[in-house]
């Protein structure tokens, strides 16, 4: 596994440096166009609400695969494709009996998956995405393939959720984008 480091300084719309001129930031392993996203999302003030969760389904006579191979496969593709932080990425994986797994009509005859990556509303651009789905979809083939390739009917899906409707730690996104305006409001003073 490589890891790039690029390091920038953060300036807001006008060009006013919002940190001293020594003060660098890295953000190692993230993508140029991942990279690219967080530094406009730094350099607009908009603070990261970001905590994906990522459902893996899989017919059950792939079991052969690792779980937490494809764990560590499918979280490195978040982080670096969509600047989401590790320590709140969850990956679930479901096991479906493949006698109930079914496309056109018949009986998968070769390995497929559905994985679906739910993420805050807005805190991506299509860019990002696409090359989420590109990833993920070359991670899971690698995988789960095992020479014969995942079925072209296997899906990867981005969705979307509004900020106010999900969160962790007992906090919607919604709730944790005001507490850090409130944080930042007092800091300001």
């Amino acid at each position: 596994m490589s890891s790039s480091v690029s390091a920038f300084m953060v300036v807001d719309g006008s060009g006013r440096r919002l940190r001293s001129p020594q003060h660098r930031f890295a953000l190692p392993g993230l993508s140029r166009t991942a990279h690219r996203f967080y530094i406009e999302r730094l350099a607009n003030h908009v603070p990261e609400i970001i905590m994906p969760t990522l459902i893996l389904k899989i017919a059950s006579s792939q079991i052969a695969a690792n779980h937490a191979s494809l764990a560590e496969a499918l979280t490195e593709v978040t982080v670096n494709e969509l600047g989401k932080r590790r320590e709140v990425t969850a990956v679930l994986m479901e096991e479906i009996p493949a006698a109930h797994w079914f496309i056109g009509a018949q009986a998968a005859a070769q390995p497929t998956a559905w994985l679906e990556i739910s993420i805050t509303a807005g805190t991506n651009s299509a860019q990002q995405k696409e090359a989420f789905m590109d990833a993920a979809w070359r991670a899971l083939d690698r995988r789960l393939g095992a020479g014969v390739g995942l079925h072209p009917a296997s899906y990867v899906i981005v969705r979307e959720l509004p900020a106010q409707d999900w969160g962790y730690g007992g906090l919607t996104q919604k709730a944790r984008l005001a507490r850090r305006n409130d944080l930042r409001q007092v800091q300001a003073k």
